[in-house]
């Protein structure tokens, strides 16, 4: 005999039962309660080590059984087999297999089915419905990481009709409106960002550095064509919407294969496999951005240049990381290497 907790299924309280084990069924007896139930009727859920075992019992009714070793004897005399998931998860070695068999699953589809369906899904995404995601995204970044500017209203206003200047060069035809902005974005860095309803923003270290060189006018404002042609490539490719859809794929596929017990493994696969993607991206919009530059008649050596200063503050604010660190961060940054997409620049002029 074994004590219990009985629920009928139909309302929140439990009652202490004892449960008999015969032959052909269970008892279940209790204040004003006997049931027999066929064994045949029983279903198990699968016990865990440190928790209850759970009986389920026809319409709707279960018992629970919190004593380890009374319910250890049950499930003997009931003649449970645990399942070979079961036994795997009970041992390291094949939770650790299984872990390695899901992770090449998802890395195999990341190769041959995720971008195809990425790309399927973006094609079809409609332009209004883009503009109103890149809308979104730009409400939230000037809530997050645009700060009041010490420069004066003139001094932006001047600017980003310069820069809209710059736009119109290397960008006459677009698929979108294009409009450009300049924050004081001190967590951004030194960066530009575009966002699929074709804003474009320019964060004033940028242009600051830029404006800093001890340049000709002309050759900083081919610069900052090659910064905007970059990002008018982004826009143009869709590449914004694409990494968005691909990273809710990938990071769907995994939450849904790991499930709640492994979070932490889910969201380090998909920053990993996501990374890669922009990776791709930023490689394809430096060659975008050449074929733009070369229409406007500026010098393609204007984007490595570009690359290259911003490869002198990346160095300057990575030289106290160790060395395993900066490989780290290379390799999970969304952007290649700036030597490699240097030397890719140089090598396509």
């Amino acid at each position: 005999m074994t004590q219990a907790w009985y629920f009928d299924g139909k309302h929140a309280q439990a009652q202490s039962v004892i449960l008999s084990l015969g032959a052909e069924e269970l008892q279940v007896r209790g204040t004003q309660l006997n049931l027999r139930v066929p064994r045949q009727a029983l279903r198990i859920a699968e016990p865990f080590a440190h928790g209850s075992l759970i009986l389920y019992l026809p319409q709707g009714a279960h018992c629970e059984v919190h004593d380890g070793q009374a319910w250890r004897s049950l499930l003997l005399h009931l003649g449970y087999q645990a399942s070979l998931v079961q036994r795997m998860q009970s041992s390291w070695r094949g939770a650790a297999l299984a872990l390695l068999l899901v992770i090449s699953a998802l890395l195999l589809a990341r190769a041959f089915g995720l971008p195809f369906l990425a790309d399927q899904i973006t094609a079809r995404v409609p332009a209004a419905s883009e503009q109103r995601l890149g809308a979104e995204v730009f409400k939230q970044l000037e809530k997050d990481v645009s700060l009041a500017s010490g420069k004066s209203a003139q001094e932006i206003m001047a600017a980003e009709m310069l820069l809209t200047r710059q736009l119109a060069r290397i960008a006459p035809q677009t698929r979108l409106p294009l409009q450009v902005k300049l924050w004081h974005a001190p967590s951004l860095g030194m960066n530009a960002v575009s966002l699929p309803n074709g804003v474009i923003i320019m964060t004033e270290k940028m242009w600051d550095v830029i404006q800093a060189q001890p340049l000709p006018p002309q050759h900083k404002e081919d610069l900052l064509a090659a910064v905007l042609a970059h990002e008018v490539a982004h826009i143009q490719a869709r590449h914004s919407l694409h990494n968005a859809v691909s990273t809710s794929l990938t990071g769907a596929m995994s939450w849904a294969v790991f499930g709640d017990f492994s979070g932490v493994a889910a969201g380090a696969v998909t920053m990993v496999v996501q990374s890669e993607y922009s990776r791709d991206t930023e490689s394809e919009a430096d060659q975008l951005a050449l074929q733009a530059l070369r229409r406007a008649a500026i010098p393609a050596e204007r984007l490595a240049e570009i690359l290259e200063l911003l490869q002198l503050m990346q160095r300057s604010k990575s030289s106290r990381m160790p060395h395993w660190m900066r490989v780290s961060t290379d390799y999970l940054s969304t952007h290649p290497p700036y030597p490699e997409r240097i030397a890719q620049i140089r090598a396509a002029k």
